[in-house]
């Protein structure tokens, strides 16, 4: 019988005692949700298993020991994370504007060039040169301020 005990801590060198999502395969594997003990049988050439832990953001501590004095072997370790709890992609930023009326839209930019703009629909609203547009009949249009290389869009509402 092989044993690997894990122990997993925060910044401040206190231990979490939650393991979730645990999976094992091969038989007579299994993970102790108490004692952080990966067991295994000899008969097994490897150990497959997936420790899941639910931490917040911060610095956290593995540490690996085996209870086996016979044998050598290789622990391979690999720990993911999600980039983000959210999926949300923001695809424009809307404003809603009264038929007839005008709104004057600018730009940040850094470097140099000018700035082009132009309306998807002209028929819904129409945008100059200094990126002022006017609402002209109900419907939506996608607004699109251009330099060189680099373009940000806004969708206008009619109403």
């Amino acid at each position: 019988m092989y044993r690997l005990h894990m122990e997993v801590y925060d910044s401040n060198g206190n231990l979490l005692s939650t393991i979730a999502n645990t999976t094992t395969s091969g038989s007579n594997s299994s993970i102790g949700k108490e004692d952080h003990m990966m067991e295994w049988n000899d008969t097994i050439e490897k150990f497959n298993g997936t420790v899941s832990y639910s931490v917040k953001s911060g610095t956290y501590y593995i540490r690996f020991s085996r209870y086996c004095s016979v044998g050598n072997g290789k622990l391979t370790f690999t720990a993911t994370y999600p980039s983000s709890t959210s999926t949300a992609k923001i695809n424009y930023i809307t404003i809603n504007l009264p038929k007839g009326s005008t709104l004057s839209l600018g730009t940040d930019t850094t470097g140099s060039g000018t700035v082009t703009w132009k309306s998807s629909k002209t028929s819904v609203a129409t945008v100059s040169s200094t990126g002022k547009v006017t609402a002209k009949a109900k419907g939506s249009t996608i607004i699109t301020a251009k330099s060189g290389k680099s373009s940000k869009k806004i969708k206008i509402v009619v109403t």
